[in-house]
């Protein structure tokens, strides 16, 4: 009886052990692929599950599948942004030192739309299914333009704020917001009318649309604030404590997330419910390109600056579960833009540092795994000793760690178990004339 008992706790262990392990692996990096100098931007084709990568100082764009490099396509200036567009399954590739929007179809190149001074920022209207690209009027303009095109043709140009740095949808109105970086202002485009100015925080440079709310937000970098907007109103400032450089929906909660840069050694992912902030995770220093994963409900961000110590130090994502940072994913040093491939559930992500293209796979519908690299530590504040969440709930150290230290506690008291279980009491000591 009590050998079988044994060995049940062995077994028991055992698998405890193969549950713990794969928990710490659930997310890691599995592939890294070489493209160009200052991999940028990405975009996502579901007509071939291709993924494109704009090249910035190399000129070109690389497009991949999985993990294989299907073609390097080169002939551009400076690619700076890249758009999906699903009436077409064209991608189109905004080169900012041509002035132009350069059209692949797949591999190749059907067109070459002349537009104007430094086209930086792309955005598509399934509406009436034409493309909107933000560019510079001329370097001394008070104001500048925006170009909507239909396939290859160019169709009008729409009056706007100074740089027109980002550009979202709403489905609610079918109009287009353009986040006016030089003016701190979102106009608002319908069809090919400029039909509303609302001032924001300084320096919008991000923005997202709720579908749950119907507002639009704006990430404000020098502001260190959310705007929140409804139709052709500001509606909401939400302060945030850091520099707001990125911005994602959860479709699982409704919530939208918040990438800052704060001085010091690390950064801040604020979660927003309406027009509340209602909690925040410490991550890793100057985080980027916030992304939903649907697999797992979770949003990553790229810890750009952020650095592992260790014999071997690396870079990583940080995965966030609510206003929780769940999991570090171990990556090489240097991570910028995050792209979710829905084909393979991959997360893409770029590194400017070294010109590659990274791949990692997560965990699926797990939301709370452990780090990928136990034996590393992240660099974080002393202050991230709690984990917390509400208006001002904050964390620093991972629930990934404090699942780990569960599970170490309870290994050991099977073990305490196991060895009182193998030795004889002393009450039942046999005699053996001793004391």
């Amino acid at each position: 009886m009590k050998k079988s008992f044994v060995a049940a706790l062995f077994v028991s262990l055992f698998l405890a052990s193969v549950i713990g392990v794969a928990f710490v692996h659930a997310d890691t990096e599995t592939s890294s692929v070489k493209v160009g100098t200052r991999p940028l931007a990405m975009a996502y084709d579901s007509s071939n599950n291709y993924v494109y990568v704009a090249d910035l100082f190399s000129k070109s764009v690389t497009v991949l599948s999985g993990s294989t490099v299907v073609k390097n396509i080169t002939g551009f200036s400076q690619p700076a942004a890249l758009l999906y567009d699903p009436a077409n399954n064209d991608v189109y590739v905004a080169d900012y030192n041509s002035e132009s929007v350069v059209v692949l179809s797949g591999t190749s190149v059907v067109g070459n739309v002349s537009i104007g001074i430094e086209p930086q920022s792309l955005a598509y209207n399934p509406s009436n299914q034409d493309v909107y690209v933000g560019y510079v009027k001329s370097l001394l303009s008070s104001g500048d333009l925006v170009a909507v095109l239909s396939g290859t043709t160019l169709t009008a140009t729409v009056s706007v704020g100074v740089t027109p740095f980002a550009i979202v949808y709403n489905p609610s109105n079918n109009d287009m917001y353009v986040a006016d970086l030089g003016s701190s202002q979102v106009s608002v485009i319908s069809g090919t009318k400029d039909v509303a100015n609302i001032s924001v925080g300084a320096t919008p440079e991000a923005l997202v649309y709720d579908p749950s709310n119907g507002y639009v937000y704006t990430a404000n970098t020098n502001g260190e604030s959310v705007s929140v907007i409804s139709g052709t109103q500001g509606v909401a400032n939400v302060t945030i404590s850091g520099v707001p450089v990125g911005l994602a929906l959860n479709a699982q909660n409704n919530e939208v997330y918040v990438a800052c840069h704060e001085i010091g050694d690390h950064g801040l992912v604020v979660a927003i419910s309406g027009t509340s902030a209602v909690g925040q995770a410490s991550v890793g220093q100057d985080p980027n390109s916030p992304v939903y994963d649907p697999a797992n409900g979770n949003i990553y961000v790229a810890n750009s600056n952020g650095l592992t110590l260790g014999n071997n130090p690396k870079g990583f994502l940080s995965a966030i579960s609510g206003a929780n940072q769940v999991q570090n994913v171990t990556v090489d040093f240097g991570p910028d833009t995050l792209l979710y491939n829905p084909s393979n559930s991959e997360i893409y992500a770029t590194n400017d540092e070294l010109g590659t293209v990274m791949l990692v796979t997560t965990g699926g519908s797990s939301a709370t795994t452990a780090s990928t690299q136990q034996s590393q530590s992240t660099v974080q504040p002393s202050s991230s000793a709690a984990t917390t969440s509400g208006s001002s709930g904050s964390l620093a150290l991972p629930v990934s760690y404090l699942g780990v230290l569960v599970f170490d506690v309870v290994v050991i008291l099977l073990l305490v178990a196991l060895m009182r279980i193998a030795r004889p009491s002393s009450r039942f000591r046999p005699a053996t004339g001793l004391p």
